[in-house]
Order: C-alpha cells, then sequence, then structure tokens
C-alpha cells in the first residue's frame, strides 16, 4: 500500500523541543495525532474574510469556499502594473473520490474510523514485521517538517505587497517573527538565519534529515547539528514500540469531530435540513414554551460537573493552558477543531471570564489557578494588539476589547490592579483605531468596543472619553437612516441592514445608550433610540417574534430566528436604564445627524440577522491574512491560524 514517507518518518525527538507553552503542547498533540497529515478536514484563512479547506477528504466541496482572496501582480511590465487583491476560483482536491460531496463524507465518516482503525490494529498486531522493513530502511534522507507550511507562505505573501516590497526596514519586520522562537531556543539560531536565506529567495525553506543521523540539513549544510536526542530510526522505531490500543479512542473521536464540523453547512448535513423544516412548521404556530424549574443545587451540580470538564481537559504549560476542541472558524463560515483561540465568544479570554466568575461560586476546585492560566496568554495578546504588533478587529465578543473586558472582569475579581496600566494603553489604543475597523457590530466591531468600553473604570477617564467619542463617531458617521427616523447600519459585500444584538442595530443602539450615559451626551442617546427603533418594524406580533431576513435566510419564507429572542428586548431594557438627558431628535446642528439625513433612503430592505453570539452567519472580521493553498495539499493539523510576534501570543499552526 502507498505511504506517506514524510507523514512517517519525522524525527521529534528534538533536544531543545520542551514544551513551553500550553498551545505548543497542543500543536504538538495535534501533530502527532491522525490530524497531522492533512488528509481529514483543515481550513487555511486566505484573507479579507474568506478561508479554503485545503484537506484531502473536504478541499473545495464547500460552495463558500470556491473562491478565495489573494494578493496578485495585475498589468505586469505595464506602467499600470500594481498589486490588487483577486477573488481566484479554489479547484478540488484531486485526490478525492468520485462524487465525493461534503454529505457523502459526513455520512461516511464511520467507514473512515472504521478503516483507520483496521489499519491501527493490523499495525499494533504485525508489528515486528513493520518494525523489520524500518530497521532494514538504507539510510535515506527525507524532509524534517520545522514549522507549518502555510507560515512560510503567510511571511511569502506579507513581503510581496507594496510596502513591504519598497522598504528593506518593513521586510526585515515581517522576518523578525522567526526570531521569536531563539528566546526560548537559543540553539535555532542557525536554523532561523537559514530559514531567512530561503525566504528571501522568495522561496519555502526546507530542511531534511537523514534517517541514521541527528543533523538536521539546509542548503546543503548543518543548520541544527546535534538537533535530535535520537536519529530519526531510532525515533521512530520508538514511538512503533508505544503505540498500543489505548491510544485508539481518541484517534477515532478525533476522526469524527473533525469530520462532523467540517461538514456542518447546509451542503453538508442532510439531517439538519430536515430537522430545521420541522422546526419552521413547528415554529409557525407554536408559543414560547415555558422555562423548566430547577432548584439551586441541581444548577450547582451542573456547574460543578462543567468545572471538572474545563480542568480535566486543560492542556497545561509552564504559564498558561488551553483546550483542543469544536470552535467557530476564525472568518465565522463554518466550525473547526482547533487548539482554542484568543477570543471573549470561544476563546481563552471567554473560558478564563467563566472560569474567574465559578471560582466565586465553586471555590476549592483550582478554576482560580486555571482562570491565571488562561489569561496569561490572552494578556500577552492584548499587549501585542495595544503596541500594534499584531492586528485584532476592536469588537467585544470576537476581538480586543472582549480581551479587555476579560482581563479587567479576572483582575477585579482575582488578580487585584497589576494590569491597570495595560488597560489604560489599550483604551488609548482604540481611540488611535477606531475609524480604521471596518465593522461596526456587536461581535466584532465599533459598537463591541463601545460597551466594553463604558463599563470599565477607565471609561470614566480622560483618555476613555477620547475613545469613546471616537467610537461613537464611527458608528454615527456611517449610520443610514431610514423611514420613520430609524438608524441602521450596513454590513458585509451586500450591504446587509440587519436587526438584532450581535450584528444589527439593537446591539449597536444598546452600545450608544451605554456611551451616552457616561459621555452625558445627547446626540448620541438620540441616535441609540433611532437605532433601537429599526427592529420595530420587523417583529411579527402574531408570532412574538422577528423575522430572520439575512442574505442566506431570503430564500425561506417566513423564517425567524432560532437565537436572540431575549437580546433584542433586553438591549431596549438596558438602554433605557441609561441616564440620558434628552431622546428628542437631534438637533439640525449635529453633525452626525446631517451625515444621517444626506443618506436617508425611503425602502431600504430590512436584513434582521439571527441575534446572539451563537449565529454561526456573523459576518465577523477577518483575521490576519494568508495565502492560498491547493486543497490536498500537505497542512497542519490544526484547522487554522494567524502570525503572531510570539509562539504564546496567538494559534500556532503545528508542523506540516
Amino acid at each position: 500500500m502507498p505511504i506517506d514517507l514524510e507523514t512517517l518518518i519525522q524525527n521529534r525527538s528534538e533536544v531543545d523541543g520542551e514544551d513551553g507553552t500550553a498551545l505548543r503542547r497542543a500543536s504538538r498533540m495535534l501533530n502527532a495525532s491522525v490530524l497531522g497529515s492533512g488528509i481529514l478536514p483543515v481550513q487555511l484563512t486566505t484573507g479579507e474574510g474568506t478561508s479554503i479547506d485545503v484537506s484531502v477528504s473536504t478541499g473545495g466541496l464547500h460552495g463558500a469556499g470556491t473562491t478565495a482572496t489573494v494578493h496578485q501582480v495585475v498589468d505586469a511590465a505595464t506602467d499600470r502594473m500594481r498589486i490588487e487583491a483577486r477573488e481566484m476560483p479554489v479547484g478540488r482536491s484531486r485526490n478525492q473520490p468520485p462524487g465525493a460531496t461534503l454529505a457523502r463524507i459526513r455520512s461516511g465518516r464511520a467507514a473512515l474510523a472504521d478503516g483507520y482503525e483496521r489499519t491501527f490494529r493490523a499495525i499494533v498486531e504485525r508489528r515486528a514485521e513493520v518494525r523489520a522493513i524500518l530497521s532494514a530502511a538504507p539510510d535515506i534522507s527525507s524532509r524534517h517538517i520545522v514549522r507549518a507550511t502555510r507560515s512560510y507562505s503567510l511571511l511569502l505573501t506579507e513581503m510581496r505587497r507594496p510596502r513591504p516590497l519598497r522598504s528593506g526596514i518593513d521586510r526585515d519586520h515581517l522576518l523578525r517573527h522567526l526570531w521569536t522562537r531563539v528566546e526560548e531556543h537559543p540553539a535555532d539560531a542557525a536554523l532561523v538565519e537559514a530559514e531567512e536565506r530561503a525566504l528571501w529567495r522568495l522561496d519555502v525553506p526546507l530542511f531534511s534529515t537523514r534517517m541514521d543521523a541527528r543533523t538536521l540539513i539546509a542548503d546543503d549544510e548543518e543548520a541544527g547539528p546535534q538537533r535530535f536526542a535520537r536519529s530519526t530510526r531510532e525515533d521512530v522505531l520508538d514511538r512503533l514500540a508505544r503505540l498500543t490500543l489505548d491510544d485508539l479512542p481518541e484517534s477515532l473521536r478525533l476522526v469524527d469531530e473533525s469530520v462532523l464540523a467540517a461538514t456542518a453547512t447546509p451542503d453538508g448535513d442532510d439531517d439538519a435540513r430536515d430537522d430545521a423544516r420541522g422546526r419552521q412548521a413547528t415554529d409557525a404556530t407554536a408559543s414560547p414554551a415555558r422555562a423548566p424549574k430547577v432548584d439551586d443545587d441541581a444548577l450547582r451540580e451542573a456547574a460543578r460537573g462543567q468545572a471538572r470538564i474545563l480542568l480535566d481537559s486543560a492542556i497545561l504549560g509552564r504559564d498558561d493552558a488551553t483546550w483542543i476542541g469544536v470552535s467557530s472558524s476564525l472568518d465565522s463560515s463554518g466550525l473547526e477543531y482547533r487548539p482554542a483561540g484568543p477570543t471573549l465568544y470561544d476563546g481563552l479570554a471567554g473560558i478564563a471570564f467563566a472560569a474567574t466568575h465559578a471560582h466565586g461560586v465553586l471555590p476549592g476546585l483550582g478554576l482560580d489557578d486555571l482562570a491565571g492560566r488562561a489569561m496569561h496568554a490572552v494578556t500577552a495578546i492584548l499587549d501585542d494588539w495595544t503596541r500594534g504588533l499584531i492586528d485584532l478587529p476592536v469588537g467585544a465578543y470576537s476581538g480586543a476589547t472582549g480581551l479587555l473586558h476579560a482581563l479587567a472582569h479576572h483582575d477585579a475579581r482575582v488578580g487585584g490592579d497589576g494590569h491597570r496600566d495595560l488597560r489604560a494603553a489599550a483604551v488609548r489604543r482604540l481611540g488611535e483605531v477606531a475609524h480604521e475597523d471596518p465593522h461596526l457590530d456587536v461581535m466584532a466591531g465599533v459598537a463591541g468596543a463601545c460597551a466594553v468600553v463604558a463599563g470599565l473604570p477607565e471609561g470614566a477617564t480622560e483618555a476613555g472619553g477620547h475613545a469613546l467619542r471616537a467610537l461613537a463617531g464611527r458608528l454615527m458617521s456611517t449610520a443610514v437612516e431610514v423611514e420613520g427616523g430609524a438608524l441602521v447600519w450596513e454590513t458585509g459585500a451586500e450591504r446587509a441592514r440587519l436587526g438584532g444584538f450581535s450584528h444589527g442595530a439593537s446591539g449597536v443602539g444598546w452600545a450608544l445608550a451605554r456611551t451616552a450615559g457616561v459621555l452625558g451626551d445627547d446626540a448620541i442617546a438620540d441616535a441609540a433610540v433611532r437605532a433601537l427603533r429599526f427592529d420595530d418594524a420587523l417583529f411579527d406580533p402574531s408570532r412574538r417574534r422577528w423575522r430572520d431576513a439575512r442574505p442566506e435566510a431570503r430564500s425561506a419564507a417566513g423564517s425567524f430566528p432560532r437565537t436572540g429572542a431575549t437580546a433584542r428586548p433586553a438591549s431596549r431594557w438596558h438602554a433605557r436604564t441609561r441616564p440620558r438627558r434628552s431622546t428628542d431628535r437631534t438637533s439640525s446642528s449635529s453633525p452626525s445627524s446631517a451625515r444621517a439625513r444626506r443618506r436617508r433612503t425611503r425602502s431600504p430592505p430590512t436584513t434582521p440577522c439571527a441575534t446572539g453570539p451563537s449565529a454561526t452567519s456573523s459576518p465577523c472580521a477577518a483575521r490576519p491574512d494568508a495565502p492560498a493553498s491547493t486543497p490536498g495539499s500537505r497542512s497542519s493539523a490544526t484547522a487554522r491560524c494567524s502570525a503572531s510576534s510570539a509562539p504564546a501570543r496567538a494559534a500556532v499552526c503545528p508542523r506540516g
């Protein structure tokens, strides 16, 4: 049978390879797992909020991933030569079975697991024969993967953009990301120098080693003398000897969960489609169900059980912690199986926030230590963003202010006031970048930043007031006035006008109300009320629900969102309990009012969005870009990663 030699023969006995951070350990765990070969679903961010699946199993099968945004030289060798972002078609993987679809892959995941299990058991049962083959193999040379190929591709893409092409200083600034590992691994200096030489040639660095050697080779020279504790042959034979049937259940779980995550789409899940039709039919006539009564002891015991799961599944580093599981994709297009990201919504900031709060209810379990470990990485990422070293959206759930909110909560409950300077610096940074962020909603954008800063002690400072005015000014200058004087904000390529809390006018109105309460600003308070008014036209009194008219839901007549039923009225209640001096229409002298009137339209296409952070179709912020890749090409075990200034500070891709 054909064997991927590069996957089989990887020396993992690095002498300077101690697991310093939790993320590095999680990456190595995934690389050593069944996900490490790139056969199972793997996603890759391609910039401008787009992504593609580069795996063998599902690469190119997603309808939404048939194109990717990449940067290309246009009109080469002419006076008009330039670099532009272009939508390029993404083909299917060339080594998929005929007739492959997401639905077939999903329904056939049991066959994938069965094939893996039979091969696994065969290797264990015939271990002696496999050992004999490996022992008798010649002293061949094989590629050794130091970093994910996508990490190098990201740097190459960035190096070809106009600014780095014009400035050697900017190119050096990009390449300094390679040197972050030298701080913890000084012996890697020669390796990083070899990486730089290859990248300056606009090539992907290539490293190799021999079966019976402990040395790493690059450009026919030693890049890591005695880098490995054992030879490649010794390391592979050692892993073979340690392979047991006890490892099988975890591998089978990874097969199942990774496929389920990648195919959790309308064209991949027939069962979900049928279930959704049934829910729509039921929703048309059903009244809202009453919440069941649950006593405090039962709730406390349920929370204790969840806390144990969190504690038992944590991957600990020296100072931090992370978790591996199914998360929202970084461009909100679906689900992925990967280490937790930094966000409040479904990442480390959210886990730290929950663990911090739970420690007050369930002391003695160690949740305070777990929260501190999670906040270690969150604080480092927020510090990098504050100093302009990495890019993040500013929003509350999926952006920098979500990290700031979690940090402030942790400091107030557990950590004292040790991060006061960092919180103040983050607020100042928000005032500087308020006009740059293209996202306006609570989830990932400016409205979320308003809400967070308004609730912090720093919001009452001079710097906080400046940041709030800059953020609110951004919202008011981009508002669109519609019939009845309501305000709404356009989002996405379709310029959809959304209702609801997470991405729509209700959430923006709530955030503006909080801001007006801190600043005592009548114009902002008036804009808040007018924003909350937008959802009135979307409410169906006969069904006691708001209509779901997102672009992807337009084909479903009478569609109503399953989430956000409480968020809309809650946003109104919170807004109306905020102090404000006036709810009258903004005076004609207000610049923001004049801008809104100039943008007034007669018959806006009302496009409410499913509310609540659980909405899977959120137009969340674009993350740090990575270049496109061909489906089926080698990639890492995690679903997607972004570059950052330090291994501990952002999702690090496993090797591959």
